[in-house]
């Protein structure tokens, strides 16, 4: 009989103690409405930034630009912590930078007969790229004083992508029973500073970036005035903030960034040559990733306050 009791009171214990477990949450739940500081406010964003694309090239070459975004979204602030989301326009235009090559095609003969090596070299090649696509960011973060950091993730959705790629080919004639080449003779075939251009669409693909942002907070004002009447504060904010792409932003090519004539033509030397953007060609060695980093300015403007919590009172 003892055991049994001493069983029955275990147990009698237990729901008393789950009981007042249940109960201080109850509570807890009730109080925190009455004592967080929960604020709302409509945010209005710009930033500009350097605007990379990260990848391995058999060349070289060195990716570098510009960007720009405008967005508008929700803030919440409970106490020290932030919670922000919206959509955001965003416009970049990058571009590599490929180093100068030289292709030949060796052991042909001119319209006199006289054996050479014909010689194309590509100089000041540039591959730019312009991405219109629509972000929705989702960040959490803090503030302490007048400072605030926030990290999270973008989704980026490209809308509209462009390429323009262009450089200036030269040819010369390579005799070996003459010490100098030919250049600079088109009435030889040997042409100097032929520009040549190509433009296309891009597909990029969808991307997820993680984002961090740490700024300062320069500026706060009251829009009422008056003894008692809430107050709608704005904020205004400038923060440094980096972005970095997970996914690949295009598919890998199968084109050549160049293509030349392949024989001696005694007539026509220039029409066959064409270049490809290099993000098309098989010179990709890796995925492409997005970076990018810059400054931002947000204005945050305040939303009515909730009225006291009336349990409080």
């Amino acid at each position: 009989m003892c055991h049994r009791k001493n069983i029955y009171v275990k147990k009698v214990n237990k729901f008393f103690v789950m009981k007042r477990y249940i109960l201080y949450i109850v509570c807890l739940l009730l109080y925190l409405p009455c004592t967080a500081q929960v604020k709302s406010y409509v945010s209005l964003w710009s930033e500009v930034a350097e605007s990379s694309l990260m990848t391995k090239l058999d060349k070289s070459a060195i990716s570098g630009g510009a960007g720009f975004g405008i967005g508008a979204g929700y803030e919440m602030s409970v106490n020290r912590f932030i919670l922000s989301t919206g959509l955001q326009i965003d416009v970049s235009h990058t571009v590599f930078r490929v180093p100068d090559t030289e292709s030949k095609l060796s052991g042909v003969y001119d319209d006199e007969g006289d054996l050479l090596n014909y010689v194309f070299l590509q100089t000041n090649r540039k591959d730019a790229y312009t991405n219109l696509s629509f972000q929705l960011p989702v960040m959490i973060g803090t503030h302490v004083n007048n400072f605030y950091f926030l990290a999270g993730a973008k989704l980026s959705i490209s809308v509209l992508g462009r390429s323009n790629a262009k450089a200036q080919i030269s040819s010369a004639g390579d005799y070996d029973k003459f010490i100098d080449d030919f250049t600079d003779m088109p009435e030889h075939l040997y042409y100097s500073g032929m520009p040549v251009t190509t433009k296309s669409s891009v597909s990029f693909r969808p991307d997820v970036m993680p984002s961090v942002e740490l700024g300062y907070v320069f500026g706060e004002y009251s829009s009422e005035k008056g003894f008692d009447v809430p107050k709608y504060k704005n904020m205004y904010r400038i923060a440094v903030f980096a972005d970095y792409g997970l996914l690949n932003r295009v598919s890998r090519g199968t084109k050549q960034s160049i293509v030349l004539p392949e024989t001696f033509n005694t007539e026509d030397m220039s029409s066959g040559v064409k270049i490809t953007d290099i993000l098309s060609t098989n010179e990709i060695t890796a995925d492409v990733h997005g970076l990018t980093i810059g400054i931002k300015f947000t204005a945050l403007i305040g939303l009515k306050e909730k009225k006291a919590c009336v349990i409080c009172r």
